[in-house]
């Protein structure tokens, strides 16, 4: 018998298939002036096994929103061009988060923004 499996690199790789051919872009969720992809919020979709893009292209699945208080209701250009898309779907960061916390891909129409 050869050497036991690492019980963390086995809880890394389960995870990393939690959101397995999931492509996410960000409205909202990381500061300007920081590099998304050294955000926290970036490197966790990233460890659940997503894919994230700077900018909503044809292969984005999901947009991960924040709203922001304001007079057009808190709706970024890419969230209105993702709403109107019928490929996208907009979720709050909460989806994001709830993946992680259960384990699992939870039900974007539970995080509707």
């Amino acid at each position: 018998a050869g050497p036991r499996p690492d019980v963390r690199e086995l809880l890394k790789e389960a995870r990393r298939r939690l959101l397995g051919g999931v492509h996410i872009a960000f409205s909202g969720v990381i500061p300007n002036g920081i590099d998304p992809a050294a955000s926290r919020e970036w490197r966790l979709a990233e460890d659940m096994g997503a894919v994230c893009h700077r900018q909503l292209d044809p292969d984005v699945t999901h947009l991960v929103a924040v709203l922001r208080p304001s007079e057009d209701g808190g709706l970024t250009d890419k969230i209105r061009r993702a709403m109107e898309s019928d490929t996208i779907e907009v979720v709050s960061l909460d989806w994001l988060l709830s993946c992680f916390g259960a384990w699992r891909r939870m039900e974007e129409g539970d995080y509707r923004v």
